[in-house]
């Protein structure tokens, strides 16, 4: 397998999950061994180091120590993801970031945007405090769609999915 590396200004070359997986790879990660697939065959193992993963390749090209990992393919702390559960559709923040969020324009959105109800419970954890703060708002509206709320914060954007057929659906209180 060769892997070509556009590398500018960065620490350590990255490799993108999404784009290994536009390639035709498959990118499996657990606890009992992660593996870089193609057509089924393990073409290259990977190694957590912290919080990134590593590809481990079997030779390296004019270095002398064979025991170096390459290319970080995936941060888990850095990464905000959908987390389905029930009728409601929590979008998880690991990234901080310093305003509100709306699933406008998301990509992976798990649901039809017209099925989110407009109300939208946000968890914000500003960064370095211990400090927990909900904000119960609509997203849909512009005064708060993309309120800044002036600090970097993580957290969580809870929002209602709408039964099929539904045109309104109170929200529930799932904190």
């Amino acid at each position: 397998m060769t892997v070509s590396f556009v590398v500018c200004g960065v620490k350590i070359p990255v490799l993108s999950v999404s784009v290994l997986s536009d390639k035709g790879f498959t990118t499996k990660i657990d606890h009992e061994g992660s593996t870089l697939s193609m057509n089924g065959r393990e073409v290259c193992p990977t190694v957590r180091k912290n919080t990134h993963f590593y590809l481990v390749p079997e030779s390296r090209l004019e270095y002398e120590e064979q025991d170096k990992y390459i290319a970080p393919i995936l941060d888990m702390t850095k990464i905000d993801y959908w987390k389905p559960s029930g009728d409601l559709l929590i979008r998880v923040h690991n990234k901080v970031r310093t305003g509100l969020f709306t699933p406008i324009g998301v990509k992976g959105l798990p649901v039809d945007l017209q099925n989110i109800h407009p109300e939208r419970h946000t968890i914000v954890n500003y960064e370095g405090t211990d400090k927990s703060y909900k904000i119960d708002d609509v997203w849909t509206s512009r005064s708060t769609a993309h309120r800044a709320l002036g600090d970097k914060w993580a957290g969580e954007a809870h929002f209602m999915v709408k039964p099929e057929g539904a045109d309104d659906v109170p929200m529930k209180d799932h904190s």
